[in-house]
């Protein structure tokens, strides 16, 4: 079957995409030997996407900081024996590319001397073999952690990658240091080596992805302008051959499903046009990704926010963003591929209000339940009732923040602090009972460990 067939693609699509293939396979050719060879994981026909992830139970570990630094080595056993507790059987995990700063086409892997470095290769696959010798699934993503080019005398940040317009957003940025710009005499020569250079870095963790036996890949996260897919809107140009070699590419290792994490901003705005509306039809993705941190309140609330009124304001969501988001990709299932919120009672308006702030408890209104827990449970309790309602929309969330730690590293740091987590907190009970509920309906999971 030809990819046109099986992706549904449009006819100037398939041209690209067979273009894309011719391309990507000489780039493998050309610089993917330490990819090595694809596994025996994958030796019979994967099940329907809509099939495999319908109400998995995810959480999100993240990457190369906080407490999970020392974990991933000493791979504490209540780390895990807190995730069977909420009945958790996907686990995130995210690796770390870098760029120096605007004018470096490189995408490279950094594993000291920068804030969040790339896990060693050898420390990545100890840590998903960890998780799939207790039963876990895998979903692993790579994402743009470029704090230092934030911070650099030629600055650039992950989500302004690939916009040619950003020297007139940004007066940081001038126009001689950002050869994202149509105009710039370095144009054509930086793209180029920009996507050759990520597609090798796709594709050599596509490589450990296979052989680790990952069933969830995300080639990039929360990076608007450069997945754009079509022209349109404040944007002249795309990326789509680009993004088709990449994803030809990985797939010529990778026999897992494919996705790419969008930030939620993206789902149905149009500020972003068609080229991020229609990204996982035009490149072939077989999972629609979501970075979730909706707001659901216009304005901080200062108090409590009662699970009927986030209810209502989830349902807004699942009406206005996450219905159309279904209507452009009715076979692939939609995952919150980051999701959560604080525990802090502004965090209904702004998701990571305060994070890493020392907890303190408050009760201001009287209950005897700390307030900013009390709101976090509550976001979560309503989340999981609307989603319940509409069992055709999101097949999953992978919650944010859930780092490894053994029960006295936590308690000895994060635990009291601000963050997402649930852990010892009000919305670990929300969690695993909604979890167990999912766990004892579900009558289509298909996989390793099958129930």
């Amino acid at each position: 079957m030809s990819i046109a067939s099986r992706t549904g693609t449009p006819p100037r699509v398939a041209l690209i995409v067979r273009t894309a293939i011719v391309g990507a396979f000489v780039l493998l050719l050309a610089s993917s030997g330490d990819a090595g060879p694809a596994s025996a994981f994958w030796s019979t026909p994967q099940s329907s996407p809509r099939t495999f992830f319908k109400e998995i139970r995810a959480a999100h570990m993240g990457g190369n900081w906080g407490t999970n630094v020392e974990a991933v080595h000493t791979l504490p056993e209540d780390y895990f024996d807190h995730l069977n507790d909420l009945f958790v059987d996907w686990v995130g995990i995210t690796v770390a590319l870098h760029v120096d700063d605007s004018m470096d086409s490189t995408v490279s892997l950094e594993y000291s001397g920068v804030t969040i470095p790339t896990f060693t290769d050898d420390t990545l696959e100890g840590l998903i073999r960890a998780f799939r010798q207790r039963g876990f699934k895998v979903y692993l993503a790579l994402v743009f952690e470029i704090f230092e080019a934030e911070a650099s005398a030629r600055p650039v940040s992950r989500w302004q990658l690939g916009d040619p317009n950003m020297p007139d957003e940004d007066p940081n940025v001038l126009p001689e240091n950002w050869p994202w710009d149509l105009d710039h005499p370095n144009h054509t020569a930086f793209v180029a080596e920009f996507w050759q250079t990520y597609t090798q870095q796709a594709v050599h963790f596509a490589g450990i992805a296979e052989a680790e036996g990952v069933q969830l890949y995300a080639i990039g996260a929360e990076t608007e302008r450069l997945f754009r897919s079509r022209p349109g809107g404040r944007w002249p140009n795309d990326f789509l051959s680009e993004l088709l070699a990449m994803v030809a590419a990985v797939r010529a290792v990778y026999n897992g499903y494919l996705t790419y994490d969008q930030h939620y901003g993206a789902v149905n705005n149009p500020f972003y046009s068609a080229g991020s509306e229609h990204l996982f039809g035009d490149i072939g993705l077989d999972v629609v990704g979501v970075s979730a941190y909706f707001p659901l309140l216009p304005s901080p609330p200062g108090a409590v926010t009662d699970v009927a009124t986030l209810e209502t304001r989830w349902e807004t969501v699942f009406q206005d963003d996450l219905t159309p988001l279904r209507q452009r990709n009715p076979t692939r299932p939609i995952l919150f591929t980051e999701f959560g919120y604080v525990n802090h009672v502004d965090a209904p308006f702004d998701p990571d209000v305060d994070e890493f702030e020392p907890w303190v408890f408050t009760d201001l209104n009287g209950n005897g339940l700390d307030d900013g827990e009390e709101t976090q449970a509550n976001i979560y309790e309503a989340f999981f009732n609307t989603m319940q309602r509409h069992p055709d929309l999101v097949d999953g969330a992978f919650l944010w923040g859930m780092q490894m730690a053994s029960d006295e590293g936590w308690n000895d740091s994060f635990r009291f602090l601000i963050g997402f987590s649930p852990r010892g907190k009000l919305a670990e009970d929300v969690v695993r009972k909604a979890y167990d509920s999912f766990r004892r309906t579900l009558r289509f999971y298909i996989g390793d460990g099958a129930e």
